[in-house]
């Protein structure tokens, strides 16, 4: 009976622990970014970009683009992260959506996403994106 009780244990664990990473939205993921950049964890920040986006701005870093900055912490100076009142996904096609900002100020900013493992992040990609 014990090891039909494990085996049950661990199938339920497995099953909670799978559901857990599928069902971020969107917004969810921006709002993850908000709190890693509030909480000043820049890694986990950096981390909710897409990799392509990582990967710009670590070719910046090279370039020596970011005033000998880590691509981790050019993220802080270069983006601007402000609070924001509602997320609101606006649209999703797949694996990429949009979602909409709404500052405390009433203004509104759109920011594009892509689902990468399972997570959505922050896609950033050129000099005339950024986050507001």
């Amino acid at each position: 009976v014990g090891v039909h009780r494990t085996t049950a244990f661990a199938i339920a664990l497995f099953a909670l622990s799978s559901l857990t990473g599928c069902g971020e939205t969107p917004a969810q993921g921006f709002d993850a970014f908000l709190l890693a950049a509030k909480a000043g964890d820049k890694s986990e920040a950096f981390a909710r970009f897409s990799r392509d986006s990582r990967e710009s701005m670590k070719d910046l870093a090279i370039r020596g683009d970011t005033g000998g900055l880590s691509p981790e912490e050019f993220l802080f100076t270069r983006f601007d992260v402000r609070p924001v009142e509602h997320i609101v996904e606006v649209s999703r096609d797949g694996e990429r959506a949009v979602v909409e900002l709404i500052h405390l100020d009433g203004k509104t900013a759109r920011v594009p996403m892509v689902r990468e493992d399972g997570r959505w992040r922050i896609e950033a990609l050129n000099d005339s994106d950024g986050v507001p």
